[in-house]
C-alpha cells in the first residue's frame, strides 16, 4: 500500500544524507526533511484536526510548501493548494468551498469564516514545527484516501476541486518515472507554481528516486539560468512562455547549462520556433511535450525527443499515452471511438485520474463516464 509517506521513507532509508531540497540558500538533507515532516505532523495533530480535514496553503514555492505537500496527506488530512494569483475574494471562495479549517499563508490574503486558524510562513510556521513532537507518517492512512484538492482555473464558472487520492498521485509519479530516469543524480528545478499540478509534477518521482529539488519561489528567467548553472540542474518543466523567456535570456547572456538533460513543457500550445530556440540554447537536453490536466494529475500523454521531430508532422502532436494511461478520441455525439485522423473529444482512464469534483456530484458524473474522464478539448486521433 503506497501513501505519501512511502517515497520519503525510501529516500531516507537509501540516501539520508543526500540533498532533498535547496531554496534560496537553505538546504535540507532527506534525513533533515523527514524530521521536519514528522515534527510538522505532530504539530498538526496538536491543532485538534480530524482525519480528512482540509488544510489550505497560499503563497510562493518554498521548502516549507514542499514539507506541507508531503506531510499534510501523510497525516491523513487533505491539502488544498490555492492559486495565490487569484483575486482575494476568489481565494476566499476556494477555501470556503473546501471547508478548510487551517490555512498556511505567506503574504496577506482574505480567508472565509470556516478557517479557524491562519499560520504565517515563515515565522509562525517555523515556531509550530519547532514545538511539534515527531510522529510516524502514514499511520492510519490508506492509498484510497483523498490526499489533495487541486482547484481548476474556473474558466467555466466557479473553480472546482479535483479530488486526488494517494494512489492517484503516487501513480502519476510512477508514470513519470517510466518516461524519464529519476535517481539520486536527478536535480529537478521546481520553476512552476506548486499550487498547480505542473509545479508538483515531478516531486513524487524525484523523492522516490532520492534526487534533489532546487526550488524557485517565483519564475524569473535569469534566476532560473543561474540556478541551472550553479546547482547543475538536470530536469525541469517550463510552460511555453517560461521556456521562451529562458531560451532568450540564455542567448543574450550564456551560462553553463550543459547539465540539463530533460527539458519538458506543457500547459499550452508551443511554436516550433520556440522549440528550435530552446534546442539551440539547451543542446544537451531532450525536449519533451507533457500533456495533461488538473483532473489527470497531469501526466497523460508524452511526446519525447521533440528536437528530432522539427520537420515532421508529429511536432504538432501531444504524443502517445503515458505508461499507465489509456486515451481515446471519441465522437462527442455518439461516444464511439473516432477513426485515425478524425477530430473528437479526449477520454482518459488511469489510476491518476481524479475521483471527481469536491462537493459537486452533478459535475463529477458528467466529467467521469464509466471510469473515463471526459476532457473538453478537441483532438485528432
Amino acid at each position: 500500500m503506497y501513501t505519501f509517506a512511502t517515497p520519503l521513507d525510501r529516500a531516507v532509508r537509501t540516501n539520508p544524507n543526500a540533498r532533498a531540497v535547496v531554496c534560496e540558500g537553505r538546504e535540507l538533507t532527506y534525513a533533515e526533511l523527514a524530521v521536519h515532516c514528522r515534527k510538522l505532523g505532530g504539530a498538526l495533530r496538536g491543532l485538534g484536526l480530524n482525519k480528512g480535514d482540509r488544510i489550505g496553503v497560499v503563497g510562493p514555492n518554498s521548502e516549507r510548501y514542499f514539507e506541507l505537500y508531503f506531510t499534510v496527506p501523510a497525516c491523513g488530512y487533505i491539502l488544498v493548494p490555492v492559486n495565490s494569483r487569484l483575486a482575494g475574494p476568489e481565494i476566499a471562495d476556494v477555501l470556503e468551498d473546501a471547508g478548510a479549517r487551517v490555512v498556511f499563508m505567506e503574504g496577506d490574503f482574505p480567508v472565509p469564516d470556516c478557517v479557524e486558524r491562519v499560520i504565517r510562513i515563515p515565522d509562525e510556521y517555523e515556531a509550530l514545527v519547532a514545538e511539534g513532537e515527531e510522529v510516524t507518517l502514514g499511520e492510519d492512512v490508506h492509498e484510497d484516501d483523498l490526499a489533495v484538492l487541486f482547484y481548476t482555473s474556473g474558466t467555466t464558472g466557479l473553480a472546482k476541486g479535483a479530488m486526488h487520492t494517494h494512489r492517484g498521485l503516487l501513480s502519476s509519479g510512477l508514470h513519470f518515472m517510466a518516461a524519464w530516469p529519476f535517481n539520486p543524480d536527478a536535480i529537478w528545478l521546481v520553476a512552476s507554481p506548486m499550487f498547480h499540478t505542473g509545479g508538483i509534477l515531478a516531486v513524487m518521482s524525484t523523492v522516490w528516486g532520492a534526487g534533489t529539488h532546487v526550488i524557485l519561489p517565483s519564475f524569473d528567467p535569469e534566476k532560473a539560468l543561474d540556478l541551472i548553472e550553479k546547482e547543475k540542474v538536470t530536469h525541469t518543466l517550463l510552460v511555453p512562455t517560461m521556456l521562451a523567456a529562458a531560451a532568450r535570456a540564455q542567448a543574450a547572456n550564456p551560462r553553463d547549462v550543459s547539465s540539463m538533460r530533460y527539458l519538458s513543457h506543457g500547459a499550452s500550445p508551443i511554436s516550433v520556433e520556440t522549440l528550435r530556440l530552446a534546442h539551440e540554447q539547451f543542446p544537451n537536453a531532450e525536449l519533451v511535450h507533457l500533456y495533461g490536466t488538473t483532473e489527470t494529475t497531469p501526466i497523460t500523454a508524452v511526446l519525447a525527443h521533440e528536437e528530432q521531430l522539427f520537420d515532421t508532422a508529429q511536432i504538432k502532436s501531444c504524443g502517445q499515452p503515458a505508461i499507465g494511461m489509456e486515451l481515446r478520441i471519441v465522437d462527442p455525439a455518439t461516444g464511439e471511438e473516432r477513426a485515425p485522423n478524425d477530430i473528437g473529444e479526449l477520454y482518459v482512464r488511469g489510476a491518476s485520474v481524479m475521483q471527481g469534483y469536491w462537493g459537486k456530484a452533478d459535475d463529477s458524473s458528467s466529467a467521469i463516464i464509466n471510469g473515463w474522464y471526459k476532457g473538453h478539448d478537441r483532438h485528432r486521433r
